[in-house]
């Protein structure tokens, strides 16, 4: 909903970085060619609230300042606001192991493998 060349600020919960938060809010910003080009990731917010939020600046097409984060100049922010281009979630492990038959021993120590299977999250 941003125009090109438009900018915008947020100020949001720690949890801006976390999980569906981050999938829904940032990452799909960065998606869609938003730019983070300053964020302070952990403020404490003034006054007698016990909070402490994340303050984020997004621009989208080009931006002339270099990204800022936490006040030290980055090459770039990711949408988990720390310095870098990673911007897509992790791959989730399966639920269930995989136990290989495999049996090795070495002296009087033996061990069974363990294997996960990765799954990629598909939108």
């Amino acid at each position: 909903m941003l125009r090109t060349d438009g900018c915008l600020g947020l100020v949001a919960t720690k949890t801006i970085t976390q999980g569906d938060t981050r999938e829904g809010g940032l990452q799909y910003i960065v998606a869609s060619g938003g730019i983070i080009y300053s964020a302070k990731k952990r403020l404490k917010w003034s006054g007698e609230a016990a909070v402490t939020v994340s303050v984020v600046h997004i621009a989208k097409g080009s931006v002339c300042a270099q990204p800022m984060l936490d006040g030290k100049h980055v090459a770039a922010i990711s949408c988990y606001l720390v310095e870098g281009t990673m911007n897509s979630s992790p791959a989730h492990l399966s639920e269930t192991l995989y136990f290989s038959r495999d049996r090795r021993s070495t002296g009087r120590v033996s061990y069974l493998m363990i294997t996960t299977r990765m799954q990629t999250r598909r939108p």
